[in-house]
């Protein structure tokens, strides 16, 4: 399943690219030009869940600090077979929790509202349901898909700031990242399927986490890439807050099953 994910992410986000050079060069400098791009590619799809970790200033915290979170983890961990993730805190715009995967080691990310948030129970409930999730493959497709869409968005941004010396809020900057966008929508599309595709069987959900659903519903608003590429034409842009919004879409406890209540 992986290899099959690496190599249609690798057709996809190559396809540009590889027509470029096919047009341009030939012959031994053709196939160094291409094996190198594999290479580099191949480097970023391993690490895509710090490229992630770097967009949302996530924060690595240790089991002195949250003995009783760190405790939950352990044995929900022992109890699933898994090994014992690394635990992130950052501040985002809602009270998420999502579980990133990669390398074969995964982690879990936790907003600091939703750890202000939680009752002792909840978080034990809410522990017990990531790790489980974690045993699913939608988190390393959700890792893969929104963290080659995220590093794209971050190129295209690099790309004006740095080499065309725009600034966020000029008009030149948020046209020219709307053109962009919109140009490569299909991409974008075509790279976030698999991370968007549920398995049929859901996981069950302590009810007592329903109201961090519930919530979450009336705060985040479902993202697509022509609605992330028209919110550049607003007055003031942030696009570290923006990309943040976008990784926040993604779904964990929302495609859970939530138990009833005995």
């Amino acid at each position: 399943m992986k290899i099959l994910v690496y190599f249609y992410h690798l057709f996809i986000y190559s396809s540009l690219f590889s027509i470029m050079t096919m047009l341009i060069f030939e012959g031994l400098a053709r196939n160094i030009i291409l094996g190198t791009w594999i290479v580099l590619f191949t480097a970023l799809y391993i690490f895509l869940d710090k490229i992630i970790l770097y967009i949302i200033g996530a924060r690595e915290i240790i089991d002195s600090d949250y003995q009783t979170l760190f405790q939950y983890i352990k044995s929900a961990s022992y109890q699933n077979f898994e090994t014992n993730p690394k635990v992130y805190v950052y501040s985002g715009f809602s009270l998420k929790a999502f579980v990133l995967n990669s390398r074969g080691d995964w982690s879990i990310v936790l907003d600091r509202k939703l750890m202000e948030n939680l009752t002792s129970e909840q978080i034990k409930y809410l522990i017990n349901y990531l790790v489980k999730f974690n045993k699913t493959s939608l988190p390393w497709r959700q890792t893969k898909s929104i963290g080659l869409n995220c590093f794209s968005i971050m190129v295209i941004y690099f790309f004006l700031r740095k080499v065309l010396f725009l600034n966020n809020n000029s008009y030149a900057f948020k046209v020219l990242s709307f053109f962009n966008l919109i140009l490569l929508k299909p991409l974008f599309e075509l790279i976030g399927y698999v991370g968007r595709f549920k398995s049929k069987t859901k996981i069950k959900c302590h009810y007592s986490l329903e109201s961090i659903i519930n919530i979450n519903k009336e705060v985040i608003t479902p993202i697509s890439f022509s609605s992330y590429a028209f919110s550049h034409i607003q007055n003031q842009i942030q696009t570290k807050e923006m990309l943040v919004k976008l990784i926040e879409t993604m779904p964990v406890l929302e495609v859970s099953q939530i138990e009833e209540v005995v």
